[in-house]
């Protein structure tokens, strides 16, 4: 697994993403079928010290994509940056082709640099 990110308890994980969860517009519904998902497999948790991602493969014939579900940091700025290419490279061990994320949040087109396009409401980077 990539040396920043490691595969993590979701329920360990808890905790510190319903604390941080709140910015990210996602229902606490939401964030529980998130946790179940981990819980049952379908999604892996991975984490580090200033924060957790929750991902899962998709598969879209011929594209497979690691599309991260969610991502909550410690509040400090780049968080993102410290842990893209960790990203990337798991995407890599999962076979994937691209990196995809979505977010209501503002801002990340000009944080994210030119690796990035946005399409169809998901920002996309190819790995």
């Amino acid at each position: 697994m990539a040396s920043g990110l490691g595969v993590a308890d979701a329920a360990a994980c808890w905790p510190f993403v319903l604390e941080r969860a709140g910015r990210s517009g996602m229902s606490p519904a939401t964030l529980e079928k998130l946790l179940r998902r981990c819980e049952s497999g379908g999604a892996v948790c991975l984490a580090s010290r200033r924060g957790v991602v929750i991902v899962t493969p998709r598969v879209l014939k011929p594209i497979i994509r690691l599309q991260v579900m969610l991502a909550v940091s410690d509040g400090d700025p780049g968080a993102f940056a410290a842990h893209e290419e960790d990203l990337v490279q798991v995407a890599r061990e999962f076979g994937a082709n691209e990196l995809v994320f979505e977010t209501r949040r503002r801002g990340w087109s000009r944080l994210l640099g030119k690796d990035w396009a946005f399409r169809d409401g998901l920002y996309i980077r190819s790995v």
